[in-house]
């Protein structure tokens, strides 16, 4: 009887130490970029193995960032998704928030520039180097886009490319990057 309680002891002990171990301390885990293919999700890769999203844009044809997001969403059913980090689920599938109305495209934000008047105040000084090198936003905070970047892409030659990045951002602050090239069509 002395030997089957320690080995229950043993057996109760090692299940605890295998659950401590498969209990990990809860790390936010960033927002991914993939697309959704037959209620699976899948990573956006291209032939080389790279992370990378194409959008084809008819040459000459009015662009905004915004509808290609939509295209990229509907079309070729791209997805921001959040995982949900609350426990540890083996063997399955992660629950998710869809979280594609986050997704913004950064490479055609206005961006203030060394040696430009950032805080309006007609002199450049300490305050607007602060702001070099950020997004220029309107008086609600909202990121105003690059008209002339923008305009580029209704001007480039068929078969031009430009690069773009994706981002989406989660609740707790992680973010994910997602590269793309707009090839003219």
């Amino acid at each position: 009887m002395n030997n089957m309680k320690k080995i229950l002891l043993f057996f109760s002990s090692l299940v605890l130490i295998l659950a401590m171990i498969g209990c990990p301390t809860k790390v936010n885990r960033p927002p991914r970029i993939m697309q959704l293919e037959d209620g699976e999700l899948v990573n956006v890769e291209d032939e080389d193995g790279n992370s990378r999203i194409i959008y084809e844009h008819p040459q000459g044809t009015e662009f905004h960032p915004k509808d290609m997001v939509n295209n990229l969403i509907e079309n070729q059913n791209l997805i921001a998704v959040d995982y949900i980090q609350s426990g540890v689920i083996i063997g399955s599938n992660r629950d998710y928030i869809n979280i594609s109305d986050r997704i913004e495209v950064t490479s055609f934000y206005a961006v203030w520039s060394d040696g430009t008047d950032a805080d309006q105040d007609g002199d450049i000084d300490e305050d607007d180097e602060e702001l070099w090198g950020t997004y220029k936003t309107d008086e609600d905070g909202n990121k105003i886009y690059d008209e002339g970047k923008i305009r580029l892409v209704e001007l480039l030659p068929v078969d031009d490319e430009i690069d773009f990045t994706l981002v989406v951002e989660d609740d707790d602050g992680a973010k994910t990057e997602l590269e793309g090239i707009i090839v003219i069509v």
